[in-house]
């Protein structure tokens, strides 16, 4: 994705301000951001490396490297293993980090959340968040397409309520007809509350009539 490699391009130019050698990012939705904005469930790349000099680097277990090939556009993937097989060494995801970091020199790093645990010494900085803050063109259109599904399933609605449904029914029917509309996926659970469920904050659709 072309969206992708501009803000690869805003951090490198950030490093190159700040004279810092790498950032490291580590929050999963930093890492969506940067990486992988379709995947939704079970985010496989613990450590994103963005070098101030070089092309990003993921850190990758090895059962998720073909889906990391194929769903980002990020040219070098390292992987690690929890077990040794097959010439694949038994590897933590941060050790793996700290040897790249060794190897290339990386030395002044700038990081999206703190790496102490990690025993990785790096700035925390807030840079991503800034640059997530104020949407790009890409994930306007996003949000556009999101409001005329969400809007069009809402007018689908009035036929998908019937006396005698569930809850639940209901719930997965809606579901159902904003996929037909075009949504890869709900981001969060429908609720779907009848009677004294409708006063509860956020009810999870039941069998309940």
């Amino acid at each position: 994705m072309k969206e992708i490699e501009k803000r690869w391009k805003r951090i490198r130019n950030y490093l190159e301000d700040k004279k810092a050698d790498v950032f490291i990012v580590s929050d999963p939705h930093n890492i969506r951001y940067l990486a992988c904005p379709e995947m939704r469930s079970h985010l496989p790349i613990p450590f994103l490396l963005i070098p101030r000099s070089e092309e990003p680097i993921a850190i990758v277990p090895h059962a998720d490297l073909e889906r990391v090939k194929d769903k980002t556009p990020i040219p070098e993937i390292l992987i690690y293993s929890t077990v040794s097989f097959n010439g694949v060494n038994a590897e933590k995801p941060e050790e793996l980090m700290k040897k790249v970091l060794a190897e290339k020199k990386l030395s002044f790093v700038l990081c999206d959340r703190t790496l102490s645990k990690f025993k990785v010494e790096g700035k925390v900085d807030d840079f991503i968040e800034t640059m997530r803050a104020i949407k790009d063109q890409y994930e306007i259109e996003c949000l556009k397409t999101a409001q005329k599904i969400t809007i069009e399933a809402a007018k689908k609605l009035k036929d998908i309520i019937e006396e005698g449904k569930t809850e639940l029914q209901i719930a997965n029917e809606l579901d159902y007809t904003m996929r037909k509309l075009g949504a890869s996926h709900v981001h969060f659970d429908t609720i779907i509350a009848s009677g004294k469920h409708s006063a509860y904050a956020h009810h999870q659709p039941s069998k309940k009539k």
